[in-house]
């Protein structure tokens, strides 16, 4: 649970501070734990599976600057990316059964 909600507020924080490649933000733990309803451990262990998996590079614990990596920015892009697809998709089924159709190039 909360894992694409910590995925989400960790790009917020990114481009609040202009979106620069390796980014280092500060995202405390027992923050978003509370933000989510969630336990401060919970969190941890996102950060630090998305930390073995390459997204991340943590420099202080618990939540206090987490360096955002690259990696992380294209795995956000290309989950957005797919995510307005699918609801391209969806709208241009719902259309086509509805009888009205979909602007071209929308």
């Amino acid at each position: 649970d909360a894992g694409r909600e910590v995925m989400h507020k960790l790009w917020l924080a990114f481009m609040e501070k202009g979106g620069a490649e390796r980014t280092v933000v500060s995202c405390p733990y027992g923050h978003l734990a509370r933000g989510f309803s969630v336990s401060r451990g919970h969190i941890r262990r996102i950060v630090e599976k998305g930390t073995e998996q390459g997204l991340f590079i943590l420099h202080a614990p618990g939540g206090q600057a987490i360096e955002i990596c690259p990696s992380f920015v294209e795995l956000y892009e290309t989950l957005g990316a797919l995510e307005f697809a699918m609801m391209r998709r969806a709208a241009n089924i719902a259309a086509s059964t509805s009888g009205r159709g979909i602007r071209a190039g929308w």
